[in-house]
């Protein structure tokens, strides 16, 4: 474990999180602890939402503009969507999340558009564990 000092905490923020830590039976340094691990998730989960929609986004543009009148560019763009919707698959499963639970009524759609199935998906969460 990382020893870190924060220096120049402004009192009242001092304040606040004493008392937060009072009302969790914890010491201002564990209270502290938790604001940041929780804040840290926040942010990666944050993140994800964001990359999620961005890929929706991406997704509804390029259908629209190369479907399969085209120019025979569906496949391209089908061949993209896939290899997004894999990375992020993989993201979800390196920050240690469940898709299925991530992605919950979103998630068989998901899997489709990926080419994988559910099954492909738990075996990669246990090759990722170890």
């Amino acid at each position: 474990m990382t020893t870190l000092m924060i220096e120049n905490i402004p009192d009242d923020v001092r304040d606040r999180l004493n008392a937060r830590a009072a009302l969790h039976g914890r010491s201002i340094e564990a209270e502290a602890r938790e604001v940041l691990a929780a804040a840290v998730v926040e942010t990666t989960v944050s993140s994800m939402l964001e990359r999620a929609a961005e890929l929706q986004r991406w997704v509804a543009e390029n259908r629209q503009s190369g479907g399969s009148g085209g120019g025979g560019s569906g496949g391209v763009v089908d061949e993209l969507i896939r290899e997004k919707r894999r990375e992020v698959i993989l993201d979800v499963i390196n920050d240690g999340l469940d898709p299925k639970d991530y992605f919950g009524s979103e998630f068989t759609r998901i899997c489709e558009e990926a080419s994988w199935t559910p099954a492909h998906i738990r075996k990669l969460r246990r090759t990722t564990r170890k």
